[in-house]
């Protein structure tokens, strides 16, 4: 019991001069209550330095560890971010036909047929050239176009592609 009636707590010191050691102390902190005993013996010098040597190694691979677990953290997003650019890339892949699977298809035919991503790529790239010219025929055989809305003109545009994915 300390000096103000109240049962004194067992607590640990961690100043420089007393690290890890215990003492008793009153149950109201927040009046100090004035009662005082300790529960271990002093320590040596040497334990001294070597505790406080000990807690400073402690220290520091606790904020390694933060360290390191922020960074797996990061890396783990990184990872998520790279997985969702490889289904977009994929999926880009696969409208132009680089995955070999025939291309996509217009009302002008498939464009894009190849084997891989080389041929596909050389293959869109040709049928590009051939869709645009059949593209400026459309836009040339219009008798209104002079006439009609830049909208009218795209939907008309779209209507004939009309790509199937």
């Amino acid at each position: 019991m300390c000096y103000s009636g109240k049962k004194a707590c067992l607590r640990t010191s961690w100043t420089n001069n007393n690290s890890g050691r215990r003492f008793h102390g009153c149950g109201d902190v927040a009046s100090g209550g004035g009662f005082f005993v300790w529960e271990d013996p002093p320590m040596c010098t040497r334990s001294k330095k070597i505790i406080l040597g000990l807690l400073r190694k402690l220290n520091k691979i606790e904020e390694e560890f933060s360290e390191m677990k922020n960074k797996v953290n990061l890396l783990h997003k990184m990872e998520e971010e790279v997985a969702e650019m490889k289904k977009k890339l994929n999926f880009l892949l696969g409208c132009l036909g680089a995955n070999g699977t025939g291309g996509f298809k217009t009302k002008l035919g498939t464009v894009g047929e190849g084997a891989g991503i080389g041929t596909g790529v050389d293959d869109l790239v040709a049928g590009l050239g051939g869709l645009k010219t059949e593209v400026d025929d459309f836009v040339a055989s219009l008798d209104v176009v002079a006439f009609s809305s830049p909208l009218t003109v795209a939907f008309n545009l779209v209507d004939l592609l009309n790509y199937e994915m």
